[in-house]
């Protein structure tokens, strides 16, 4: 079984309005990702902050949007994390994609050591992604997941 999933900014407030069953709209800037999940992100949050994984875990636990019929879901990243990320704005993030591939059990998602300059791409295309987000007070950095 397949997971697709999409780091997106987007105003909050207007969540609801949104088929978000249908894909992330296209009027929010957005990063597709095949093989991040909310574990993953939990993961890099630890990573990038230092706090406490069962912490990390917590603050991905609830998501903000649940499709029954679908399964998908989002979930709104953490300000620590966000500020994290959008401080690695501009810069090739390989030591924290490195760090981050050596945390948990990448296996599973066929990730491997390889896979490396992929990891830190995407890494840095997220942090653009954080920064527009503080940009506006507004806007939040999601992640949107499709079982």
């Amino acid at each position: 079984m397949s997971m697709m999933t999409s780091f997106f900014v987007a105003p909050a407030a207007e969540l609801p309005n949104n088929k978000l069953n249908e894909g992330v709209p296209a009027a929010f800037p957005s990063v597709l990702c095949g093989y991040l999940d909310e574990v993953k992100v939990a993961i890099l949050d630890h990573v990038l902050t230092a706090k406490d994984p069962k912490e990390c875990m917590k603050a991905v636990a609830s998501p903000v949007y649940t499709h029954d019929v679908s399964g998908i879901e989002v979930f709104r990243l953490g300000d620590d994390l966000v500020k994290a990320l959008a401080a690695l704005a501009g810069t090739s993030p390989v030591e924290q994609g490195k760090k981050w591939l050596e945390t948990g059990e990448w296996g599973r998602f066929g990730r491997r050591a390889g896979d490396q300059r992929e990891l830190v791409d995407m890494l840095a295309a997220i942090t653009k992604l954080a920064s527009t987000a503080l940009a506006t007070p507004t806007h939040g950095l999601f992640l949107w997941v499709c079982p």
